[in-house]
């Protein structure tokens, strides 16, 4: 019996309206998962972005989850690398970054807000980069 490859769809990263938002980690972490068995990635057309541009979380626009789905289009934050880790990465080394508002970090790391800076485009891409080059059992495709 011939198994066929696992097929995802993948981009780090789409527009909605004028904002540019971040995939959700689940997202992410099913590219992870898939390497275990090989699997085929198709990517999605990426957005035109701006060198720089700030990247905002896209669900729940009451704010009901604060963790997973921030509020709508609130501004992401990244912990600046060089500190000490700060749950950016999962156990697998798969990128967190998709729920870290201000209200989030203000709330779980008061006295360290100052070590976080604003997500932008270029460090999720930068990432996006990380992970095609170490997920070795994925075949890319457009």
């Amino acid at each position: 019996m011939k198994l066929t490859m696992r097929q995802l769809s993948f981009r780090p990263f789409r527009r909605v309206g004028d904002k540019l938002v971040v995939t959700g980690y689940t997202s992410w972490y099913k590219l992870y998962t898939a390497n275990y068995e090989g699997a085929i990635i198709k990517l999605l057309p990426f957005p035109e972005i701006v060198k720089g541009e700030i990247i905002y979380s896209k669900h729940d626009p009451n704010g009901k989850y604060k963790y997973w789905y921030p509020t709508k289009f609130e501004p992401l934050f990244w912990y600046k690398e060089e500190y000490e880790y700060l749950e950016d990465f999962d156990a697998n080394n798969c990128p967190a970054f998709s729920h870290k508002t201000a209200i989030y970090i203000s709330e779980n790391y008061p006295k360290k807000m100052h070590l976080f800076e604003p997500l932008t485009a270029d460090i999720v891409y930068k990432y996006f980069e990380i992970m095609r080059d170490t997920l070795t059992n994925l075949k890319w495709t457009k």
